[in-house]
């Protein structure tokens, strides 16, 4: 079944070594790991070496070359967790799932073990349940994740409310929510000093010219045409 799944992959991929990473990903998803035989046989189909595609699992963070479990855990480490009592609730949760953090279950089930930051500091603690972000966590909700997991009860099909993400961006700016219309594009202004410039030269503006063209328009002064007045 394991060989039919990786046959599929790679068809689906040509069989282009290139694409190696999509391929170990979308494996790991098939397989729940990437087996040494699975390595073998990647390596093997892509007509490249062996060492090339461990290398590349290894690599990468989000690759596993050991099995991780039915359910993979993962808390989020950073200073603002840890501040919210992240470290007490992970303990709290291997002590009922009878296991060591970082370590896999007996019977495969489950492993429990930390993560970098989820990006989700400001509705910590937080964590990753096969991948799936769970927010603010307590004690109440620990204890649940532990009936849950040991029920075997899918990811998908944990309290909804656990997953809530609120959107805590407010800024509005040309990063994140500039307003312009499909086709149109952001340009800073000094862009625009510059191209009226050159238009006036018979060569590029120099590197002087950039810098004062970006500094005056930072300070907010109008770019003029020469004899004009300018203007704040």
């Amino acid at each position: 079944m394991a060989v039919t799944n990786i046959e599929s992959i790679l068809e689906r991929h040509a069989y282009e070594a290139h694409r190696l990473v999509q391929i170990l990903r979308e494996t790991q998803d098939a397989l729940g790991w990437l087996a040494p035989e699975t390595l073998t046989c990647i390596a093997h189909r892509l007509q490249i070496p062996r060492v090339q595609v461990e290398s590349t699992a290894n690599f990468y963070s989000f690759f596993h070359i050991r099995p991780l479990g039915e359910y993979r855990i993962l808390f989020s480490d950073n200073i603002s967790d840890r501040m919210l009592g992240n470290q007490a609730l992970m303990q709290a949760l291997c002590e009922k799932l009878w296991l060591e953090p970082g370590r896999v279950a007996e019977d495969g089930l489950v492993s429990v073990d930390t993560t970098s930051c989820t990006g989700m500091c400001d509705q910590g603690p937080a964590l990753l349940a096969n991948y799936r972000a769970i927010t603010r966590l307590t004690p109440a909700r620990i204890d649940e994740m532990a009936h849950l997991i040991r029920r075997r009860v899918p990811v998908g099909d944990w309290p909804p409310e656990w997953f809530h993400v609120e959107d805590n961006i407010r800024r509005r700016d040309v990063l994140l929510d500039h307003g312009l219309a499909p086709g149109k594009r952001w340009r800073p202004r000094w862009i625009a000093v510059l191209r009226g410039c050159w238009a006036r030269s018979s060569a590029p503006p120099c590197a002087g010219a950039v810098a004062r063209a970006s500094a005056a328009t930072s300070s907010g002064v109008r770019a003029a045409t020469p004899g004009a007045t300018h203007t704040t």
